[in-house]
């Protein structure tokens, strides 16, 4: 292939990358509007006409209102949360797990560095008492 055959292959696959990201954007952005409209929608259903409120009546009774519960935003991602513990949990472990390795490995060394000085201190005595 010449050098114009490999910028046209390269042109091309750079402008079907570049249609195909168009088409993600659109695709998401259509999806949020279908989720704004319903949305609304629901809201203007959910909305009852206000009653007007009787001024003589005493305050308690205009703050009852036992139909209604309280907004609570709900998490649209709720293995967000799960994700996140889990990755703080294994984080911890891993931490953990390092610290413990690393007291073996040194505890080890100290004993193997012990028992050399031993051996080290029978062989000097073994040597002296040849000598003798």
């Amino acid at each position: 292939m010449t050098k114009t055959n490999h910028s046209l292959i390269r042109s091309e696959l750079h402008l079907a990358a570049l249609k195909s990201v168009k088409y993600f954007l659109v695709s998401e952005m259509s999806r949020e509007n279908e989720h704004i409209e319903t949305l609304d929608e629901k809201e203007i259903a959910d909305k009852e006409p206000e009653k007007p409120q009787d001024r003589d009546a005493p305050p308690e009774k205009l703050q009852e209102k036992p139909n209604e519960k309280p907004f609570i935003a709900k998490d649209p991602r709720p293995w967000y949360r799960i994700t996140e513990c889990w990755i703080y949990l294994l984080s911890v472990f891993v931490v953990f797990s390092i610290t413990a390795w690393v007291i073996i490995v040194k505890v080890k060394h100290v004993n193997a560095v012990l028992e050399m000085k031993r051996i080290n201190e029978e062989l000097t005595l073994a040597n002296s008492e040849e000598r003798k």
